[in-house]
This record gives C-alpha cells, sequence and structure tokens, in this order.
C-alpha cells in the first residue's frame, strides 16, 4: 500500500508545474485535505489528526522560508478554516468532548496550537513592529489561547446548568 501511495504521490508532484504550485503549497493543501477528512470521517480516524499535525510542522518550517503572496494567502485561509472549526469546539469542549470522545482532545490540542503558531508567524513577519513587542514578552501565547478554552467553556458549562 505504501509503494501505492509514493506512487500517487510521485504523480501529483508532476502536475505541480502545471497547476502552479510548489512542495510549500502541496503542504500546505495537504494538511488541509487531512484535516477535512478527519472531520467528514465524524473525527473517527485519529491518524488523520496525527498525519496533519506532520504535516503542519512541514508547513511551519515551509513559513519561515516562502514569503510569496499566494502562499501566505492559501496558507491564512486553510489554517483561519481549521482554526475555526476547533475553537468552535474548544470554547464549549464541556459540550463536544463527552466519555465517548474526550481522548480526540489530546490529538486535536497539537494540531491547533501548532496552527494558531503559523499563523501567528505569519502575522508577525508581516509586520516588524509587533515582533519587536514579542521578542519583550517571555510568555508562551499558547497558554493564553488554552486558558481561554478553559474559562469559555467553564462559563458555557455553569450557562447551562443555570439555565436548566
Amino acid at each position: 500500500m505504501l509503494d501505492e501511495v509514493d506512487e500517487q504521490i510521485d504523480l501529483i508532484k508532476k502536475t505541480w508545474s502545471t497547476l502552479g504550485i510548489n512542495k510549500p503549497i502541496h503542504n500546505v493543501c495537504f494538511a488541509w485535505v487531512m484535516f477535512q477528512q478527519y472531520v467528514e470521517t465524524g473525527q473517527t480516524e485519529p491518524d488523520l489528526l496525527c498525519a496533519t499535525h506532520a504535516t503542519l510542522s512541514e508547513v511551519s518550517s515551509d513559513t519561515k522560508k516562502e514569503k510569496e503572496s499566494l502562499y501566505i494567502d492559501i496558507l491564512t485561509s486553510a489554517l483561519s478554516s481549521l482554526k475555526k472549526w476547533t475553537d468552535k469546539r474548544f470554547l464549549n469542549y464541556h459540550e463536544y468532548f463527552q466519555e465517548g470522545n474526550i481522548r480526540q482532545i489530546e490529538n486535536l490540542l497539537p494540531v491547533v496550537r501548532l496552527a494558531t503558531k503559523i499563523l501567528r508567524d505569519v502575522k508577525i513577519s508581516e509586520d516588524e513592529e509587533v515582533q519587536d513587542r514579542r521578542d519583550k514578552t517571555t510568555r508562551d501565547p499558547s497558554e493564553d489561547q488554552i486558558d481561554d478554552y478553559i474559562r469559555s467553556s467553564l462559563k458555557n458549562a455553569f450557562e447551562k446548568v443555570g439555565s436548566s
């Protein structure tokens, strides 16, 4: 099966020049497709999240080198979509994650944290003033993201109990 996958990847690579894409754009699209497949299959395939995370790691290193506006537009669109979907669930995780699927959090959280970091890095590289301020701070912004998820979800859970 792996040989077939390698053959298909080689065929896809041969179309890149015709389609006007390169490896960094392919990586972004591939990560997004794997994540979309995870969503479409009812979040039952954690291996798709692991593959998404691995591909996003490549995207993260690509982003440091690739500054083309088309790449940035595709990257921003794909990761914003991914982040919007995951934020909706994490901001109210008591509603979306119960006993049967609570383990999904351990695969989903690293994906959204990495996507957020990549989006932040893209924004920072576009704005040097923000970069200067970031260098002076020591707190990890992803800690704030997790705090936001916890606070929002607890608030929603208490509101739900209060209205019952």
